[in-house]
């Protein structure tokens, strides 16, 4: 059985667990052989030999002497930390399972060793709360019961209280419920509240050093850790991993290939390099209809900060940026209506961080795409309710210099959407300006919109004669387009061409401006 996971995991506290309770059913007990101080392959065999007490005979290979000694015993052993000998430590455990029925073993490994009848089973990181989770229920998830037993070793009198409760569980989902990055962050109150413990988490790898001194030394800090992980990793594994640390949220196949298929990487060879990386216990898959992919936080915060020391991260994230870009055009038209509304409204919630942090890495740069990105992404905010990041990020883009006028028309176009739909009409109303001094009589969607800003804010006036002309014009703008939404939105409104009478009432009225946000 080989329990494999991310560096931290705790796979060798786990096996030498299974070990001590499984004592008593081996006639010939549990052995340890810790593999992690050897530099060379070649030094397995002796190291195994060592750990099981065997002593070496000069005139005939150590692997068989091993496999004499062990053929009628009855005993488990654990081998831990196989992965940087793995070829060589997978051999000898085949070679001496086959030659003693009695022996089991018991590996840990970043990846599974492909022995004949191996067991792999991942240990997966402690459970963490969401975002949203009653604070008396807290202390049941094991990542929460984690930190606070290693906290209480450091200061005894260290309890979870409705004053550092949110602050704790944000450092245990910050550190994806990794053991070794609990335990070392959990040190740290000795000197540090939790709340300062939390806001310092951007720097980890700084912070969370300062490990048992009898402790290996990569489980002495959490770069330590992903050092030894990292270190272990070929060329384009490596690479691979750099590049998808631009990635906030998950990603699928198809992206990994169009951001990492460089340095002369094809589609088939991306799929490899991810299967290897998944092996390792450095990529984590998301399961469902379309597979999709993920690091943990710490693993991408490690990868990040690799990533700029080659000198490509700005080449990374601007191809990450192009992405988010022609994902939130692609998707423009069909979450106005199109039969695949849903699908592509799914999708950019999927994306929402990548889209965030897009945006932000341009307008670090003074980039005038963000505004093409803040545009497409409008339907999406508003159907989803993200209407205060709509705003910000419309209005930022806005600011930026360099985007062509009609565009930055149509963004204020939608800012003014925004503001109506946050009750700023004057704001609304001066955005709505703004936008048809270089939009009207253009037949364009943002005159439409902005024609429309118009009418929700008489509507919420209760001038209903000012939203009856702007209705009206707005329709006609939407007609031009064959604007299906924009059509039938007008059509919410008072007044326009229908049979019946403008609505002059109040609750109607309200009617219409609630048709806004579910046409």
């Amino acid at each position: 059985m080989t329990l494999t996971g991310v560096g931290g995991a705790g796979k060798s506290r786990l096996a030498l667990q299974a070990a001590g309770d499984l004592l008593k059913e081996y006639a010939d007990g549990a052995w340890l052989v810790e593999l992690a101080p050897l530099s060379e392959p070649e030094r397995v065999p002796s190291a195994v030999a060592s750990g099981l007490a065997i002593p070496e005979n000069p005139h005939r290979p150590l692997a068989e002497t091993l496999a004499e000694q062990l053929q009628s015993r009855q005993l488990l052993l654990v081998v831990d930390n196989c992965e940087h000998v793995l070829a060589t430590c997978a051999d000898l455990l085949a070679s001496l399972l086959s030659a003693a029925p009695g022996l089991r073993v018991v590996a840990t490994s970043r990846e599974g060793l492909g022995v004949p009848g191996e067991v792999v089973i991942p240990v997966p990181s402690l459970a963490i709360p969401g975002e949203v989770t009653d604070v008396n229920l807290l202390p049941s998830f094991s990542a929460i019961q984690l930190f606070m037993e290693r906290a209480k070793a450091v200061r005894p009198d260290f309890e979870l209280t409705p004053t550092n409760s949110q602050a704790v569980a944000e450092i245990v989902r910050r550190l994806d419920g990794i053991p070794l990055a609990l335990e070392l962050a959990a040190a740290r109150v000795k000197v540090i509240s939790p709340e300062q413990i939390a806001s310092r988490l951007s720097d980890r790898f700084r912070l969370l050093s300062g490990g048992p001194r009898t402790a290996l030394p990569r489980q002495q800090t959490l770069r330590a850790a992903m050092d030894w992980s990292y270190d272990l990793l070929g060329d384009m594994e490596q690479h691979v991993l750099r590049r998808l640390s631009v990635f906030m949220g998950t990603c699928t196949m198809e992206t990994v290939e169009a951001i990492c298929g460089e340095e002369g990487l094809e589609a088939l060879d991306v799929l490899d390099v991810v299967s290897r990386l998944v092996d390792k216990s450095l990529v984590v898959v998301v399961q469902g209809p379309e597979n999709r992919y993920r690091l943990l936080e710490t693993v991408r915060q490690y990868s990040r900060e690799r990533l700029e020391e080659t000198g490509k991260s700005e080449a990374t994230r601007a191809a990450h940026r192009d992405w988010c870009s022609s994902i939130v055009e692609a998707a423009a038209d069909q979450i106005r209506g199109g039969r695949r509304q849903a699908h592509w409204l799914e999708l950019l919630e999927l994306q929402h961080d990548d889209l965030h942090t897009a945006l932000e890495w341009s307008w670090s740069r003074g980039e005038a795409i963000s505004l093409r990105i803040a545009v497409n992404a409008a339907w999406f905010w508003y159907l989803h309710g993200h209407w205060d990041e709509a705003r910000r990020s419309l209005e930022r883009s806005i600011a930026v210099a360099g985007a062509e006028p009609a565009l930055t028309a149509r963004g204020s176009a939608w800012a003014g959407v925004f503001a109506w739909r946050r009750g700023d009409l004057d704001q609304a109303k001066e955005s709505a300006k703004a936008s048809l001094r270089v939009l009207t009589d253009t037949d364009d969607e943002g005159e439409g919109l902005s024609l429309l800003v118009y009418t929700l804010v008489a509507i919420s006036s209760y001038d209903y004669a000012a939203a009856e002309e702007t209705g009206r014009q707005a329709l006609k703008v939407f007609r031009a387009q064959n604007h299906r939404w924009g059509v039938t939105t007008s059509f919410a409104g008072p007044g326009t061409d229908r049979q019946q009478p403008p609505v002059r009432q109040p609750a109607a009225a309200a009617a219409g401006v609630r048709a806004f946000g579910y046409v």
